[in-house]
């Protein structure tokens, strides 16, 4: 992959153009050939598109006062572009992301927008790097929760499969493999143990893995709101 200084007034490019996609990771910019996208069809995959397909139909229903109700609260919110950029979220778009993350923890879908900017997370949900196991044997990937994770609060939880050790995953890159509330066995496990086949669907066998990298990300589930991940990291070990 070629490196890249900017200069000139630009700081920085991400995405793709002419067949060369442009990243950034810690070691600066770079291009490399763009890859043609695998569409596998997995059942998460076929869910996601079920999901935007039905609460984008579900915006055509609403009335001129509700779309002007979520025009207004959109002015008070700003996502976060690729490139670091602030993005002024329309009202459609703000109605997209409440929805879809309702519909993803199983959630009714809502016709006027929730107050997620005042969303209150709970502090030292999860636990830290070095009691993160991921176990080629068994095989099992287990997340460590903190003490403030209690039963019944609704997360998400990103992964990265197991990448080459020196991998730098960057978070938008994580899969999201699981929505679930977390339950009282969790609580007393202290962790959440991960395995399965839609997740080997998602991840593949983990046999011949000991030694690489995996990253996994947590976040709690507010008011239709989502906080800022938390990522952990291993290596593959065979016990």
């Amino acid at each position: 992959m070629a490196k890249v200084s900017f200069g000139g007034g630009v700081s920085n490019i991400q995405g793709s153009i002419s067949g060369n996609t442009f990243t950034r990771s810690r070691g600066g910019s770079g291009i490399r050939n763009k890859a043609k996208p695998n569409n596998p069809a997995t059942p998460a995959q076929m869910a996601q598109r079920l999901r935007m397909s039905t609460v984008a139909k579900q915006w055509g229903n609403l009335t001129q006062q509700q779309r002007a109700a979520w025009n207004q609260s959109a002015k008070t919110q700003v996502a976060t572009g690729t490139c670091g950029n602030n993005i002024n979220l329309t009202g459609q778009m703000l109605y997209m992301k409440q929805n879809l993350n309702l519909t993803a923890q199983n959630e009714a879908m809502v016709e006027n927008p929730m107050a997620s900017e005042t969303a209150e997370f709970a502090e030292n949900v999860w636990g830290e790097d070095a009691d993160f196991l991921a176990d080629e044997s068994v095989p099992t990937v287990d997340m460590p929760l903190g003490s403030g994770a209690e039963a019944g609060m609704m997360i998400r939880i990103r992964q990265s499969g197991p990448v080459p050790p020196g991998s730098v995953v960057p978070f938008h890159q994580l899969k999201i493999a699981y929505d679930i509330p977390l339950t009282a066995p969790d609580i007393a496990a202290g962790e959440i143990s991960f395995g399965g086949d839609s997740w080997f669907e998602m991840f593949g066998s983990m046999t011949g893995t000991e030694g690489k990298r995996w990253y996994s990300s947590g976040q709690q589930f507010v008011n239709s709101a989502f906080s800022p991940p938390v990522i952990l990291t291993t290596l593959v070990i065979k016990s």
